[in-house]
């Protein structure tokens, strides 16, 4: 009989398995489209409503997913502790994608036009380094279930370049007043509020892994 039990549960951990790494693609591709819109905005200029309502669709089907992990967990015999601990990485994990999708809401409240290139000169190695940072999570999220080294390698790599995020984002407050000389004050805040929902991608990365690490922990 405990062999046709562990049958059903490692069927079940397996789906399970499958959602979670579904919920990180679309995770990933939140942010990539997010990042791809800043860059449309602060550098061509250009509001892509398109786009916008592409990454929409992508964070509500993240979303979704993550309803439907967290129900699955529920309606499982595994141990407590994995529901408990997968849980909540999936949960760190939808914030990522939450974030990049607030940061677009912000940015497309606003006029295009009105930005320099200079702000996006500034910018520009921020996005880069949450794209960067946010496949680097998806790596981890990945091998979490395969290989516990790797894993803890991948948790180090977003550590550090959260680090790095957090300084690019401290060179931007530095030139903040200089790169709204142009603006009102309506619009520098709301343009402040954009790039701290950008650089809260970093931290819930940072989040997410470290949600990880208490994972592989308890699966010791």
């Amino acid at each position: 009989m405990s062999k046709i039990k562990d049958w059903f549960i490692s069927r079940k951990e397996k789906k399970v398995r499958e959602m979670v790494l579904q919920h990180t693609r679309l995770v990933l591709e939140t942010v990539e489209s997010s990042m791809k819109f800043t860059e449309i905005f602060l550098k061509n200029r250009k509001t892509d409503f398109s786009l916008f309502e592409k990454i929409s669709v992508k964070e509500h089907e993240a979303d979704v997913i993550r309803r439907k992990i967290l129900d699955q967990l529920s309606d499982t015999n595994l141990p407590p502790a994995y529901r408990e601990n997968l849980a909540r990485v999936v949960r760190q994990s939808d914030w990522i994608a939450d974030w990049a999708l607030e940061a677009v809401r912000l940015l497309s409240t606003l006029n295009a036009e009105k930005f320099s290139d200079e702000l996006w000169e500034t910018l520009s190695p921020m996005v880069k380094k949450i794209e960067d940072i946010t496949v680097e999570t998806e790596k981890c999220l990945i091998s979490m279930f395969e290989d516990m080294s790797v894993t803890l390698d991948y948790c180090d790599n977003v550590e550090r370049k959260e680090e790095e995020v957090d300084r690019l984002y401290q060179e931007f407050r530095q030139k903040f007043t200089e790169l709204c000389k142009n603006l009102s004050c309506p619009e520098c805040i709301l343009l402040l509020h954009t790039v701290d929902a950008i650089e809260n991608i970093a931290d819930r990365c940072e989040d997410t892994c470290d949600r990880v690490r208490e994972f592989l922990v308890m699966k010791i």
